[in-house]
């Protein structure tokens, strides 16, 4: 399963949550090309939304969770992953039903 990874010791998938108008946010700037799609937003915006994002998670000594919609997942990534390495999204439908899942909280 995709979520084994980051699972606690106990079995819990311990996760940030994204706020919905953040996903909102990144999904409609997504511009689909012919070979690829691409996230179409100022770097104004793409700096706030990586200062949201640091500023609830801080800086990350272990991979951490944040659990976002399947369309903005992957933009997600790659808004973070030179700053926040650590930081790993995925989305509600990979996560198993069953799967115990721990709120560490929302990110706005």
């Amino acid at each position: 399963s995709v979520v084994k990874p980051y699972l606690s010791r106990t079995g819990e998938l311990m996760g940030w949550f994204l706020d919905p108008a953040l996903e909102h946010m990144v999904e409609t700037a997504v511009e689909h090309g012919e070979q690829n799609s691409h996230l179409n937003l100022p770097p104004a915006t793409l700096r706030d939304i990586l200062n949201r994002i640091s500023n609830r998670v801080g800086t990350l000594e272990t991979p951490a969770v944040a659990i976002t919609s399947s369309g903005a997942r992957y933009f997600m990534r790659q808004i973070v992953e030179t700053s926040l390495p650590n930081l790993f999204f995925l989305a509600h439908n990979e996560v198993p039903p069953a799967q115990k899942i721990q709120s560490l909280g929302s990110i706005q």
